[in-house]
């Protein structure tokens, strides 16, 4: 997995790098000390892990994160236990609290590694997916990209509705949207629908086969930009 470390400590940074050079699987990208300049390096080198302080100057871990438009897993480490259920909310794999134990950070990469090599792997053909391969159980679908009606987030699952039937996956819908196509809008932190097959959009919600689905203020612009 390609990693980042980001801490305003350097101390911080120093422990983070000697652990992970402990892990085999962890390909270290490099550590950044300016949350900012974390920021201009993702948008052009997407990695699979940061491992994210959230008390910083300038911006906050949690604020790095939703300013990303496409989101890796995210483990916070900081020494504030009050962000948790913010964290937590924003579906990061682990909450380090400093100081931070080797086996504690142990425990946590590999809980983002089982669930680097379980989510959902979703290949394409060509430029333009023609279809994803869904990973549900032990099983791995294939699902037709236009036959995906909406995809709902609850928790850490991803639910795909479909023409024909409904899966169950573990994923975030943030890493969801790094894959598919262009087709696909998010309504909703809990909704991403396939605007092939909207029948009616109205100001606070949009229909699908007689399906409400919400769209919430901060996406309503997207409808306006699009529609």
């Amino acid at each position: 997995m390609k990693c980042i470390a980001i801490d305003d400590e350097p101390g911080a940074l120093s422990i983070l790098e000697e652990f992970i050079d402990k892990i085999s699987y962890l390909n270290f990208e490099g550590s950044y000390r300016n949350p900012l300049d974390a920021i201009d390096y993702l948008h052009n080198n997407p990695v699979d892990l940061i491992l994210l302080d959230i008390n910083m100057p300038g911006i906050s871990g949690i604020k790095l994160v939703e300013s990303l438009s496409k989101c890796p897993l995210i483990i916070y480490t900081t020494a504030y236990s009050e962000y948790a259920v913010e964290s937590y909310n924003q579906n990061a794999i682990d909450y380090l609290l400093k100081p931070i134990t080797f086996n504690r950070f142990l425990k946590g990469i590999e809980k983002a590694h089982h669930y680097f090599k379980n989510t959902t792997h979703i290949q394409s053909k060509r430029s333009e997916q023609s279809s994803l391969f869904i990973k549900s159980g032990s099983k791995i679908h294939k699902i037709e990209v236009d036959d995906i009606l909406y995809i709902k987030k609850d928790g850490h699952y991803v639910f795909f509705h479909t023409t024909s039937k409904k899966i169950i996956c573990r994923m975030t819908v943030e890493q969801l949207l790094a894959f598919v196509t262009n087709d696909f809008i998010q309504t909703h932190r809990s909704y991403v629908v396939n605007r092939i097959h909207i029948d009616t959009i109205e100001k606070h919600q949009l229909t699908i086969k007689n399906i409400k689905i919400p769209i919430a203020k901060s996406f309503r612009k997207t409808f306006e930009d699009i529609f």
